[in-house]
């Protein structure tokens, strides 16, 4: 069993999460909202993939109209901004998201795709959102910590959408953008 967080992308109930927590030919069950193990909906996994990186696609399963977040680009102006990084942490008794507010440490690249930020994330919260200030606009998602050779954190990883938006998953981008006061 394995256990981790989504964002839903589309109206139709798509939802990406980390590759590590939903690999290929792996049953997938999830809830909107609240980690519910007695509420919890069939998820079928997507053909889509994009290789290089650590995501993949699901899709409730459930026919109905899902809401959802909107991407954004990233942007130089974006370094040095805070954002949220949601999820449910393994083994938290209330259920509920957990938002950990942390900074965009940078808007390039590590060789892996990961962006990286001080936000403390946790086991379980590996495929959540990385959300803009206004927690309505997704950035990327929760993609693991590094770990240096002393044990301690070197940077929590990012994947960031922009990287799959468009070529892989076709994501509704956030024409506004993440932080559009911004100049």
């Amino acid at each position: 069993t394995r256990t981790g967080s989504g964002v839903v992308v589309s109206e139709k109930g798509y939802v990406l999460t980390a590759l590590h927590v939903a690999p290929k030919g792996f049953e997938c069950r999830g809830s909107r909202g609240v980690a519910d193990p007695n509420n919890m909906e069939r998820m079928v996994q997507t053909p889509l993939a994009a290789a290089a990186y650590d995501i993949a696609l699901l899709r409730f399963t459930r026919d109905r109209t899902y809401s959802f977040l909107k991407y954004c680009e990233l942007d130089d102006n974006m370094k040095r901004k805070r954002i949220f990084a949601a999820g449910y942490p393994t083994g938290s008794a209330t259920g509920k998201p957990s938002f950990r507010s942390g900074i965009l440490s940078t808007t390039f690249q590590t060789p892996e795709g990961y962006l990286e930020t001080d936000s403390l994330t946790a086991a379980g919260m590996s495929g959540g959102p990385i959300l803009a200030d206004d927690e309505q606009s997704l950035i990327g998602i929760v993609s693991g910590t590094q770990f240096g050779d002393d044990g301690a954190p070197v940077f929590y990883g990012i994947t960031p959408i922009v990287n799959v938006a468009v070529t892989s998953f076709q994501l509704t981008r956030n024409e506004a953008g993440c932080y559009p006061d911004v100049p």
